[in-house]
């Protein structure tokens, strides 16, 4: 209940902001175009940033099986209500409209879970001291969830228009690594908490986390042969461009299944994940306005490849030089290198001729 408070106060402060300014916000890499939709938008992060607890709260509860239930039913639906508007025509405000109904039933969802596992309580010790150990989080998430905006703004303050249009299209990694590598993340964070399970907490996340690569590594290596021919068929040759950037945040699997941040987030060691993310943002810039003279808006790409394993390096020599937590004991090295390696190689093949092509 305390942690549904929070997210509803976090959701009222941000629609005040977004409320006050939004006169002023623009839209970058569009000039001076506002924000549409602003109202919209406002209505939708209040009704649906408080249901996010819902899958966390099934979790927590051991009940996979009312996952599944809540997201084909809840999902479904807002497939249902936000594309039918589209297909007989009636704009994207009445889609917006539909996005906003399907979260107005996750809320009340939400309200009905509370009344069935929580006390309505307030509990001023337990919100400080979550508030203590998720403000590094915050920060942290902010900036390592920016890092994909920070691109957009440094593309569009280099290029023009067109090109940041092809960049936004292709700045996307690939949804399937994400949801399950943020899944096991999430999955495993409790089983940190305690000191005395540490050691096969290692060893699950170890086996987890090789079974992820089987699944992920070869989907990903499959769709770099792919990509090139994608972007043009979906959109047209206009965005042909946009497959050399996809291709490249393909190659962001590389970091996401390695877990270093899971055993500091669980053992409560926030702040080392605030700085690492601090260090990510700054050497992020830093490698984009370098790597730009060189790849252009494939170059702001690739920084955010190479700063993103840096920064899941700067976390492994953290666990092992501070906890002495060997990276052995829970990165299946073998099968991670060798899926690594084969992904590098087909990439690299695959640029070498876009280069030769692009470039000549």
């Amino acid at each position: 209940f305390n942690a549904f408070l929070l997210l509803t106060v976090f959701s009222c402060f941000f629609a005040l902001f977004l409320l006050i300014f939004k006169g002023r916000l623009r839209l970058f890499g569009q000039g001076s175009e506002p924000i549409p939709y602003m109202n919209e938008m406002i209505i939708y992060i209040l009704v649906n940033n408080p249901s996010n607890l819902i899958e966390y709260l099934y979790m927590l509860r051991n009940k996979p099986v009312k996952i599944l239930d809540y997201g084909f039913s809840t999902f479904g639906l807002q497939l249902i209500c936000v594309t039918v508007p589209i297909i007989i025509g009636q704009g994207v405000e009445v889609a917006i409209w539909g996005l906003i109904f399907i979260s107005v039933v996750r809320l009340i969802w939400m309200i009905a879970l509370l009344k069935k596992y929580a006390e309505f309580k307030i509990s001023f010790p337990f919100i400080k001291e979550h508030l203590m150990l998720g403000f590094p989080l915050i920060i942290s998430t902010l900036l390592s969830g920016s890092a994909q905006y920070v691109d957009g703004l440094i593309v569009s303050y280099k290029f023009d228009a067109a090109k940041f249009a092809i960049f936004r299209y292709g700045a996307k990694e690939l949804p399937l690594v994400v949801m399950l590598a943020n899944g096991l993340n999430s999955g495993m964070l409790k089983e940190f908490s305690t000191p005395q399970q540490i050691k096969k907490s290692l060893h699950d996340i170890k086996v987890k986390s090789k079974k992820l690569m089987h699944i992920l590594y070869p989907i990903s290596i499959v769709i770099l042969f792919f990509a090139n021919w994608l972007y043009p068929f979906l959109f047209n040759r206009s965005f042909n461009r946009s497959s050399d950037v996809f291709m490249v945040y393909l190659l962001l699997i590389i970091s996401r299944l390695l877990f270093p941040q899971t055993i500091l987030i669980g053992m409560k060691h926030t702040k080392v994940v605030l700085v690492a993310s601090i260090i990510e943002i700054i050497l992020n810039v830093s490698l984009s306005l370098f790597f730009i003279p060189y790849y252009g808006i494939v170059g702001v790409a690739l920084a955010t490849v190479f700063v993103y394993i840096i920064e899941k390096v700067v976390l492994i020599c953290f666990n092992y030089f501070k906890f002495h937590i060997n990276p052995n004991d829970y990165i299946p090295w073998g099968v991670y290198l060798t899926y690594t390696s084969i992904l590098v190689l087909v990439f690299v093949l695959i640029d070498h001729r876009i280069i030769n092509f692009v470039y000549s």
